[in-house]
């Protein structure tokens, strides 16, 4: 009997880590595509600076694709270049509701948003 209540007692215990393992991978492989996606985006700036609004367009229409939302909910930020050939952009969009896993455990559901942000510099040619 002792044995069957300390099995009730870690059962959950170890289905709470069990079900947090697939969220993360998820969550995962959705940023790396996003930091793939931007790298993409800031290599293309850099070379091409006269046609940044369209490249950030179709940036937000990828990384909409890649969380699964629609394109109006991502905003992509971009300060046109300086004096110092620098650029800096900012891309926010919402990560989605928290999981059932989360929500036993912390209570009511959260609505996040992910934040990514930097600098483009390009390089004069010598």
């Amino acid at each position: 009997m002792k044995q069957f209540i300390v099995l009730a007692a870690i059962l959950p215990l170890m289905l709470f880590f069990l079900m947090q393992f697939p969220f993360e991978e998820a969550r995962h492989t959705r940023l790396v595509g996003l930091e793939e996606r931007i790298h993409i985006f800031k290599v293309e700036v850099a070379n091409n600076p006269e046609s940044s609004g369209e490249l950030a367009d179709g940036l937000k229409v990828d990384a909409a694709k890649i969380y699964g939302i629609s394109a109006s909910e991502v905003s992509v930020t971009l300060v046109e270049f300086d004096e110092s050939q620098k650029c800096t952009y900012s891309v926010e969009l919402p990560t989605g509701e928290t999981p059932e896993a989360i929500k036993l455990i912390h209570g009511k559901p959260k609505q996040g948003r992910l934040i990514v942000s930097g600098e483009i510099i390009v390089e004069s040619p010598a």
